[in-house]
């Protein structure tokens, strides 16, 4: 069953699991996700559901996040809101590819529909109440590894190229006749006679990283006044069929009117290389688009799984607003503010209590994860505190950050997959800083009259545009009190890591400290002591893991090297 291939692939833990006869469900955050096989014989589609909020009536609050384009720039999934059961979900329809590589495929669309779904419902005002899901009565209180990190981060231009070129034969041979077919350096579109439109393009996101954009364009596309807009964008998004072929992707309002939009990040473009079938059926899906929407189906139920067991308790629970946990810690005394005050004993309980209510990995879920190098490498890189990082996530780490401190250009700063801390609009000071350095490039250029959109599109660096980290309000603390240092946290990814078994025995809780900027209180977290180093390792060992002591790797995976 496919379903359950994903749920072994992500490694998610059995008691945030259920499963029954039409499908499997699990809980990797604050959200349920539901997986099931839809479609019959002659294609068959993995239908992702990600709840994000319930009790949600149709009208203006729901029709605006169409409308304004609020949620969805670069989502595998569309909203779709079923008025019956007023339960808002992040759907996608996949299509089914089989094998090894093609459950790997679909794995990383799952944690690619999941990481959006829990970053829409923590950072959007969503209409109605969040979903918290409860499983068996509880609720997740650690968040599974797959939610703690973007997805996108990995991957290159290369990649989407690659993808791209390997598209081009099939999008021109299924081309209707009479259509258009034009080829650019990193696009192909094609027109049909009465407008209709295909565009496939290899292009970066700010926040997403390069990906392969798919666009598609009807002939007659909604033109209306943006409250009808997203009326008629709501409807679309109901649909599942256009020309009895679901997609990915989801209906946005483009420059012209209602288009298509569905982006496939690089990385996972790396793993559809290898089911070449499942891309041309994508593609194939989508172009569909392009033709009158009139003929799209509406199926029924909207929503395989909008209930879950559970949801009557839940129906009070607010969610969790998640800061980032890698915040650095200093002195909370900050001129003219309040000093903060300790938290309150029932947070400090709360805390502690987190000993004694461990979700977290085991060592049996761990070492599946790890597959065939079940190796750990250790140091004592922070003094008093043992860092425990498996081999291949050490090595991927040093390999980012050394290529970092290499980057001569933005676009080798991107490509080494740091494209979200240097293109994120919302970063303070950022846009001040790449204002300076078009202006010390273009002295005659006037940008006072611009928008903040109309700035950061024209000053946002290009690739070939040189780079350096000195000074970088992105990195460079010294520079702006936002940045964040290309640094590992080497306590937090210790206790990522370690599986239960150990955190039970060796785990030691530290205080919480206020992080500055933000005054936003970072809990305790579990260190384990350097000098227990021998029993921990020992306990590693029995539990079927191999251990390695590198202080150098180690060394490499904390910190970038400088920069020459």
């Amino acid at each position: 069953m496919i379903p359950r291939k994903i749920l072994d692939e992500l490694a998610i833990e059995p008691e945030w699991t259920v499963e029954d006869d039409s499908g499997a469900g699990f809980v990797a955050g604050e959200l349920g996700t539901w997986l099931a096989l839809t479609g019959g014989p002659d294609r068959s589609y993995l239908r992702v559901e990600v709840r994000l909020a319930r009790g949600v009536h149709s009208g203006d609050g729901i029709w605006s996040l169409y409308g304004k384009r609020l949620v969805l720039p670069r989502s595998l999934g569309r909203l779709v809101h079923d008025p019956h059961t007023m339960v808002l979900s992040l759907v996608a329809d996949l299509p089914v590819a089989y094998g090894t590589a093609g459950t790997r495929l679909l794995s990383g669309c799952v944690v690619e529909l999941v990481h959006d779904g829990e970053t829409i419902a923590a950072q959007q005002d969503l209409p109605g109440f969040t979903a918290v899901t409860l499983v068996g009565g509880e609720r997740r209180s650690a968040l599974h590894p797959l939610v703690r990190r973007s997805p996108r981060i990995h991957g290159s231009r290369d990649d989407a190229v690659t993808a791209l070129n390997l598209l081009r034969d099939a999008i021109a041979a299924t081309s209707p006749p009479g259509w258009t077919v034009r080829h650019r350096k990193r696009a192909t579109t094609v027109t049909g006679p009465n407008g209709e439109s295909l565009l496939a393009a290899a292009d970066y996101g700010r926040s997403t990283g390069w990906g392969l954009s798919l666009t598609a364009k009807p002939s007659l596309t909604a033109r209306e006044s943006p409250h009808q807009q997203g009326i008629h964008l709501a409807d679309l998004n109901r649909t599942n069929r256009q020309r009895g072929l679901p997609a990915p992707g989801h209906w946005i309002a483009g420059d012209g009117g209602s288009e298509y939009r569905l982006v496939l990040p690089a990385h996972l473009l790396s793993l559809a290389a290898a089911t070449p079938s499942w891309l041309e059926a994508t593609v194939t899906a989508v172009a569909a688009r392009c033709l009158d929407v009139a003929s799209a189906e509406m199926v029924r139920p909207l929503l395989l799984c909008p209930r879950w067991a559970g949801d009557d308790d839940a129906v009070l629970l607010k969610p969790r607003r998640n800061v980032t946990r890698r915040a650095r810690a200093v002195p909370a005394v900050v001129a003219e503010r309040v000093e903060p005050q300790p938290p309150p004993p029932a947070v400090a309980e709360a805390e502690e209590l987190r000993q004694m209510d461990l979700n977290r990995w085991t060592a049996a879920r761990l070492l599946a994860r790890l597959g065939d190098d079940p190796t750990l490498v250790t140091s004592v890189a922070v003094q008093g505190k043992l860092a425990v990082i498996p081999l291949r996530t050490a090595l991927q780490g040093a390999k980012e950050r050394a290529a970092l401190a290499a980057a001569r250009t933005y676009g080798e700063v991107r490509s080494a997959g740091w494209g979200p801390q240097v293109d994120d609009t919302s970063r303070d000071h950022l846009l001040d800083y790449y204002c300076g350095l078009h202006e010390s490039r273009h002295p005659d250029e006037d940008l006072d009259d611009l928008t903040s959109d109309e700035l950061w599109d024209r000053v946002l660096p290009d690739d070939d545009e040189p780079f350096t980290l000195d000074g970088h309000p992105a990195f460079d603390t010294s520079a702006s009190d936002y940045a964040d240092p290309p640094e590992a946290d080497l306590d937090l990814d210790t206790d990522d890591w370690m599986p239960s078994e150990v955190a039970d025995r060796f785990g030691e809780v530290e205080d919480g400290y206020y992080a500055m900027p933000s005054q936003e209180w970072e809990g305790p977290e579990f260190v384990y002591p350097a000098e227990r180093r021998d029993e921990i390792e020992e306990a590693l060992k029995d539990l079927g893991f191999t251990i390695v002591r590198d202080d150098a790797l180690i060394s490499s995976y904390q910190y970038a090297p400088p920069q020459p």
